[in-house]
Parts: structure tokens; sequence; C-alpha cells
């Protein structure tokens, strides 16, 4: 049969609750991070809408199936014809 730990540990963190409470580091700790926590809130609620903006295009014209430019180097080389499986299903 399975104990039950809870009592143990509330009996622990009993123990441990007046050394937390008179610790001055633990109370500047948390007067410090308070406002750290609120301007980074605050950032993010400024920057966020800079995430919306819509970017300029980088196509400004209709593209040209004539004039297209094989760039070498820029295939892998598993992509050989011994290996190619022919065309994928619909």
């Amino acid at each position: 049969m399975r104990q039950n730990r809870w009592p143990r540990m509330r009996a622990a963190l009993a123990s441990l609750r007046p050394t937390l409470q008179g610790n001055p580091l633990l109370s500047a700790a948390r007067h410090c991070l308070a406002p750290v926590a609120a301007v980074l809130l605050c950032g993010a609620c400024i920057l966020a809408p800079a995430q919306s903006l819509s970017a300029r295009d980088r196509i400004t014209a209709q593209v040209d199936e004539k004039s297209l430019t094989r760039l070498p180097g820029n295939t892998s080389r598993r992509a050989r014809p011994e290996i190619d499986r022919g065309r994928a299903p619909d």
C-alpha cells in the first residue's frame, strides 16, 4: 500500500516558512524582480505590433519562365537520374 507523503511534505514546508519569511535577501529579490518583470512585459507589449507589420514584396514583376538561370552547385549530390523514382503522385 502506498504511503501518503503529503503530511510529511507539509510539515517540512511549515518548518521552512519562518526561515523564508524572515530572510531579507529573499524579500529584496522579490522587490527587485517585480519591476524587472513589469519592464519586460511592457517591452513585449510595445514590440508585439512590430511583428505584424508587413514586409515589402521582393518580387516586383511577373516571373518569366523563359529567362531562368541555373545556379551551379545548388543541387544535392543525391539528386541523380539512377535514384529518380519518377513523377510524384498528385
